[in-house]
């Protein structure tokens, strides 16, 4: 690999209160301390008022809260003219799931398994737990969802022609099968909510393609009346059975650990994993990021937690591909004696193990006996630090990601039937 590294790295992290005009401003400083290569926090369109960019929402767009494309390219100029290269943060992983400005999720909420995105996320539809079967957990609420609709906390709401369900500062889009099982305008009954049941046999994509470019419901939700929107929302049971017939289902947040049906970043179910491992996956991420490297603006690329993914090593070899002479490390953390995969086509790591490796240059070794013994006089603790590792490693596995080991063993059952 004809790849140039760095001399030195400074790391800026963007956010709406540091811009790229801002960041532009410190090129020439940071030139002057030596660095040699900007490297730049994720700049793509992330959730509203990200300090961190890390929770992407759309990659096809520059974050316009960060300035948009056009304060990207004065950030590129500031840059080059500066005598400076440029190393960008990447998150191939996960996306941000909390608003409609994800459009892959918005879709795939509206029209379940016939979304065309629905293969875009690592989303377990055949789950054992019937009510939850073809259809997304959403853990979003504040209590139990009967508390929550005796409260009337969830309403169904409209805005022009579209008509969706709001709690607090959330929004959800509707089904058409289910806007078709309201009342319409003019005291036309329609069948009530209970009597239509999502279409969960309709083929990939086809839900998706008949209502691109509108509102979902169309004609239903311009027929429905605001007088069939009061009596939904003035009678919890209605609202249940018509939430009922939606492609997710509403739940507490504390149900997440243990019920969520979708691969996460951590256990944090505001990020979903993505699929990067298929080509339409992998294309959509990175088209704006592969441009930049073809421009000659990007000559880096750090990789956020590719040991997330179903097969680093196929990604990473994709990505050397789409950019053979480009320098890029990843964000791997390595144990005690672990090294990289040497299948992975990286110049290496973003350097946790080195950075402490040198910050074990200012601690002095005489300083632990001491140091232990006043903290299990003061804590009671007496526990060796391995047996403290794996008694952590082990609440995490049964409190945080139960559901993650529950798919596990469904795999296993699985294999072992067959």
């Amino acid at each position: 690999m004809d790849t140039a590294a760095p001399l030195s790295t400074y790391r800026v992290q963007l956010a709406p209160t540091f811009d790229f005009t801002r960041a532009s401003r410190v090129c020439g400083y940071l030139r002057a301390l030596g660095i040699s290569h900007v490297y730049l926090s994720p700049c793509l369109a992330a959730a509203h008022g990200s300090p961190h960019g890390y929770d992407v929402e759309d990659h096809s767009r520059v974050n316009p809260e960060l300035g948009g494309e056009e304060g990207f390219d004065a950030l590129c100029r500031a840059i080059r003219e500066s005598g400076l290269g440029l190393i960008l943060d990447v998150v191939p992983n996960h996306m941000a799931v909390g608003t409609r400005a994800n459009r892959w999720w918005w879709d795939v909420l509206s029209n379940g398994r016939a979304s065309r995105y629905a293969g875009h996320f690592d989303i377990r539809w055949d789950v054992p737990d019937t009510d939850l079967r073809n259809r997304v957990l959403v853990p979003i609420l504040g209590a139990e969802l009967e508390c929550c609709l005796q409260a009337r906390e969830i309403q169904l709401c409209r805005r022009g022609n579209e008509i969706f369900v709001r709690y607090f500062d959330h929004e959800l889009p509707v089904s058409a099968a289910s806007l078709m099982a309201l009342p319409h305008a003019g005291g036309a009954a329609a069948s009530a909510p209970s009597a239509t049941r999502r279409d969960d046999n309709c083929p990939p994509g086809a839900a998706a393609a008949a209502g691109a470019g509108r509102p979902v419901g169309g004609d239903a939700a311009e027929e429905t009346s605001d007088d069939s929107l009061q009596r939904i929302n003035s009678d919890p049971g209605l609202l249940r059975r018509f939430l009922d017939l939606q492609h997710y289902r509403l739940a507490f947040w504390r149900h997440a650990h243990r019920e969520l049906n979708y691969r996460r970043f951590f256990d944090i179910h505001q990020l979903a994993g993505i699929r990067v491992e298929d080509d339409e996956v992998f294309a959509a991420v990175h088209e704006r990021v592969l441009r930049w490297v073809r421009e000659g603006r990007v000559d880096g690329l750090r990789i956020d937690h590719p040991d997330g993914l179903r097969d680093p090593t196929a990604y990473l070899r994709r990505l050397r591909n789409a950019a053979p002479t480009t320098w890029i490390v990843v964000e791997k953390i390595l144990a005690r004696g672990e090294t990289l995969n040497p299948e992975w086509p990286v110049e290496g790591t973003t350097g946790y193990e080195f950075l402490n490796r040198v910050s074990g240059l200012f601690v002095d070794p005489d300083g632990r006996r001491p140091l232990t013994a006043f903290y299990r006089e003061f804590t009671g603790q007496t526990a060796d630090y391995e047996d403290v590792v794996r008694a952590k490693k082990m609440q995490v596995l049964t409190h945080l990601f139960v559901s993650e080991m529950s798919h596990l063993t469904d795999l296993l059952q699985g294999i072992h039937r067959r």
